[in-house]
């Protein structure tokens, strides 16, 4: 699946463990509830919102490739807006 345009694709629920989706499209996609165990999402385009999501339940390495899923998702990397200020 390396190099493919899924633009508006919805995957929900998708079973994408083990796949190379090194360079593909993913932009504005739900990927909601998809198994991306051992997936490796390596210069993949997705929106942030999406890899917040993916996140919570990525794991693994992809035998493949042999790199850790979340770190092609770049789980620990990404920030996200927290507020403006600190109200009690």
């Amino acid at each position: 699946l390396s190099n493919a345009l899924f633009d508006y694709c919805v995957l929900r629920g998708a079973d994408l463990r083990g796949s190379v989706l090194n360079y593909t499209n993913l932009i504005r996609s739900d990927l909601g509830e998809a198994d991306v165990t051992n997936a490796d999402f390596t210069d993949a385009l997705i929106d942030k919102y999406e890899i917040k999501s993916l996140c919570e339940t990525a794991s693994g390495v992809n035998p493949v490739t042999g790199v850790d899923t979340r770190e092609s998702l770049r789980c620990e990397e990404q920030q996200y807006y927290k507020g403006s200020g600190n109200f009690n």
